[in-house]
């Protein structure tokens, strides 16, 4: 999905993690990406036609948002051992995704 994103110049993953960060309410996730809420569906019926997503199905969407978190983790995690801050912020700044 991001790879189609950047390739299309779309933004269905930023879409999906705004909807799932939202608890899938259209209102809130429409109002947070600045969309009306038909073209927010209209963007989740794409999805679901480009890549298969069943907005309906709780364990698939479940699996799509523990992926984002992997993928943020992951990302902060290199940008932090780069910058040689990983130990000190992590536990301050990402608790909930912070090793133990």
């Amino acid at each position: 999905m991001t790879e189609y994103d950047r390739t299309a110049n779309t933004e269905y993953a930023r879409t999906l993690r705004v909807y799932l960060a939202k608890n899938r309410n259209a209102l809130a996730a429409a109002g947070e990406l600045h969309i009306h809420k038909k073209h927010l569906f209209y963007r989740l019926g794409k999805m679901a036609d480009l890549f298969g997503i069943d907005i309906n199905d709780g364990l698939a969407l479940f699996r799509y948002e523990y992926s984002f978190r992997v993928l943020d983790y992951l990302a902060w995690s290199d940008a932090a051992v780069r910058g040689g801050l990983g130990a000190f912020i992590c536990p301050v700044i990402y608790p909930a995704i912070c090793p133990a």
